[in-house]
């Protein structure tokens, strides 16, 4: 199982949801996010509180998978966000060790 993570800029949600649906993503959880990359935008200027910083807006998307599911989603997200650009964000692929559903107890592949 994986775990793929991705942060993304907010106008890209629409095009990222219908993307990981026709791919086959069953679900997915999205959640504001605000950060910098390489490009350094924040400036910390009296003791580096986080009202200090100015930090960019973006949309972070986690979606669990099986395996051979892994790829082929993180092309979609690729595609839909216009991957290449300056400031398109990021993709990360983590393993899953375990899996529960709370509802239903099932485990592993069964809960995703």
């Amino acid at each position: 199982m994986k775990l793929i993570t991705a942060i993304v800029t907010p106008v890209n949600v629409g095009d990222l949801k219908a993307a990981l649906q026709t791919a086959g993503a069953t679900g997915m959880t999205l959640s504001e996010a605000r950060g910098c990359g390489h490009q350094g935008v924040w400036n910390e200027s009296d003791g580096g509180t986080d009202d200090d910083l100015d930090l960019v807006p973006g949309v972070r998307l986690e979606v669990a998978c099986d395996d051979d599911a892994a790829e082929r989603l993180v092309a979609a997200i690729a595609t839909a966000v216009g991957a290449g650009g300056n400031g398109g964000g990021a993709i990360w692929v983590t393993s899953i060790e375990r899996a529960i559903r709370v509802r239903t107890a099932e485990e592993d592949a069964d809960a995703l």
